[in-house]
């Protein structure tokens, strides 16, 4: 359980809530250690309308009174619904950065294989991202929100049908969320793995997992989180739930995705994700001693913030930053609450060296180092290290050691960003050579941080998947050793995404009849070395302060438009434009200036 404080601000805003506010009342002399309150409540309403069923709810929650007490304060994300049970409903972050698209995704796997992706097939545990939807019958969500029991699933193009371009962004939401749990003896996957592999029918059943529904729909949304602009959130999740047994279990299924405002951004998907998933291991947020989530800084941000969406690097933390209101350390509360920690296939000495991976390794845990053997070598000799080709969370330190273990060369390189900031790494792989080898040599592989906390990150979280590709003359291997199994980061191709499209102008609808507004554009300045095929509009609905609350995206326009006018709600509204030809989308433009639908 985090140690929360409130600022003086957060306490002001939530007594005036609570003062403004109808509370849910408790039943008074249910002394049978239930709760049950007419509606789902947050911060100081919540405290007010459990009553002397605090008790009752914090042992529900497994937590101690004060512990319960103090989240509800601290965290106006955190609920309790109508039973006492905790669930976060997560907020939207800043639109800006989410609407990124997806541009020219990574397929490295055939696009008919899409939905059969599994990062640890045969695991007990399973973490199974649902883009297709179906029925949450005998949710507490159909039970307490009036949440239909058959939901839809994620499109980009309302099509029930998943084209080329979905697929290709599922492929690149699975492998980022499959590193954030790589550490784990877990199965992420795409493929429906069937009701047994997600119940849990009692303390003995060591087969159990969690659902999270990825969905474009809003019915749901809008019951769970208000269908006011203002209450727009990312997704849900039951705190705790993933080792629950029974119908308890049953009913805290599934963690919600709401991708509507964010549906062709796989980063941000994969992170919401990640996040909910985590939730339901029992971890809580990231924050500071005067905010909920944390943003993170430079390039990077715990999974567990709010900020991760910008941020090349998110990992796992113990709060380490500065400021931090969260020290729980997520790995231990992951692995406490039904996700071992993968097996080591390597040991940490040259005693204890493994012959080389032939295909994907792991650093599993803080202190885990791995060491393989390359056997006698003479010449120049080399080990490349790669790590994930999709938001890494490992940071590779490597280093060539002699048989006394001694290092005769190390590679560490300075990490930093690509183009997008956002997204790209620099500096996490590595390279390590030497010239003239001469005996016995081995390779040894390290998750480490970045600089210091004021602008990097330590080596807690420098976790996950790795592979090496050695070169040169070793009895271990003889020239270049295959290639891993696993997919290499995807090589630059010719043919790139084109630059955004250029705004001209923006422009209010005619008065009359239906509200609408629009914009013009001109064709980007750069193509990529092929022709624009089309055009898509987004329109960003600002709330009074100016910030983007909501969005709506045009269909797919063709490549001659250069004006689109959309029907929308009243508000005020920035357009942005893309632009695609065969590679994918490019990114957004500069959004326009605000105009007022009408």
């Amino acid at each position: 359980m985090p140690s929360h404080r409130a600022s003086l601000l957060g306490c002001l805003v939530l007594t005036l809530t609570a003062a403004t506010i109808p509370l849910a009342a408790g039943v008074a002399g249910a002394d049978d250690g239930t709760v049950s309150l007419d509606r789902a409540v947050n911060g100081v309403a919540a405290v007010r309308a459990l009553g002397e069923d605090l008790d009752d709810a914090a042992r529900l929650n497994g937590q101690g009174p004060d512990e319960l007490r103090e989240l509800l304060l601290d965290d106006s994300t955190a609920w309790v619904d109508t039973e006492g049970r905790v669930f976060y409903r997560d907020v939207l972050p800043d639109l800006v950065p989410t609407l990124a698209p997806t541009a020219g995704a990574s397929t490295p796997y055939a696009l008919d294989q899409t939905f059969r992706l599994h990062s640890k097939p045969g695991s007990a545990r399973t973490i199974f991202l649902d883009f297709d939807g179906g029925s949450v019958a005998g949710s507490d969500w159909v039970r307490q929100y009036d949440v239909d029991a058959k939901q839809p699933g994620w499109s980009i193009d309302r099509s029930s049908a998943f084209s080329s371009e979905e697929r290709a962004i599922v492929q690149d939401v699975w492998q980022r969320v499959a590193e954030d749990y790589a550490p784990f003896d877990v199965d992420v996957t795409t493929q429906d793995p069937g009701a047994a592999a997600i119940a849990r029918s009692g303390a003995g059943d060591s087969v159990f997992g969690t659902r999270v529904l990825i969905t474009t729909g809003t019915q749901a949304h809008h019951a769970i989180c208000g269908s006011k602009a203002t209450q727009a959130c990312a997704g849900v999740a039951y705190l705790d739930g993933f080792d629950a047994i029974g119908t308890t279990h049953d009913r805290l299924q599934p963690a919600w995705v709401f991708a509507a405002n964010f549906p062709t951004f796989a980063k941000g998907i994969a992170e919401t994700a990640s996040h909910e998933a985590g939730h339901t291991l029992g971890l809580h947020h990231d924050g500071t001693d005067k905010a909920e989530y944390y943003s993170g800084h430079g390039m990077w941000a715990p999974i567990m913030g709010g900020g991760g969406y910008p941020k090349a690097v998110t990992q796992w933390s113990q709060g380490s930053y500065a400021k931090a209101n969260n020290r729980e350390d997520d790995v231990a509360v992951i692995t406490r609450n039904g996700l071992p920690v993968r097996a080591d296939e390597a040991g940490s000495t040259v005693a204890t060296a493994a012959t080389l991976p032939g295909g994907t390794a792991y650093i599993s845990h803080r202190t885990d180092v791995d060491v393989y053997g390359l056997g006698t070598c003479t010449g120049a000799v080399s080990v490349v290290g790669r790590n994930a080709p999709n938001s890494p969370n490992l940071d590779l330190r490597l280093r060539l050691l002699d048989a006394t273990g001694a290092a005769v060369a190390t590679a560490n390189p300075t990490s930093g960003t690509g183009t997008p900031s956002w997204d790209v790494t620099t500096g996490t792989d590595a390279t390590v050579s030497v010239a003239a080898a001469a005996g016995a040599l081995f390779v040894e592989v390290d998750g480490v941080g970045n600089g210091t906390w004021a602008r990097g990150y330590d080596d807690y979280g420098s976790l996950g998947a790795y592979s090496l590709e050695p070169s040169g003359s070793c009895s271990g291997f003889v020239g270049a050793a295959p290639m891993p199994t696993a997919p290499p980061k995807p090589a630059q191709a010719t043919v790139t995404a084109p630059g955004p499209a250029r705004v001209r102008a923006s422009y209010a609808g005619r008065r009359g009849g239906r509200i609408t507004a629009g914009v013009h554009w001109t064709a980007p300045a750069t193509i990529g070395g092929a022709s624009v095929t089309g055009y898509r509009v987004v329109a960003l609905r600002l709330d009074a302060r100016g910030r983007a609350i909501r969005s709506k995206t045009s269909a797919v326009l063709g490549a001659g438009r250069r004006t689109a006018e959309l029907r929308l709600r009243a508000g005020r509204y920035r357009f942005a434009v893309q632009a695609r030809n065969r590679a994918g989308w490019g990114p957004l433009s500069t959004p326009s200036r605000a105009v007022r639908a009408r």
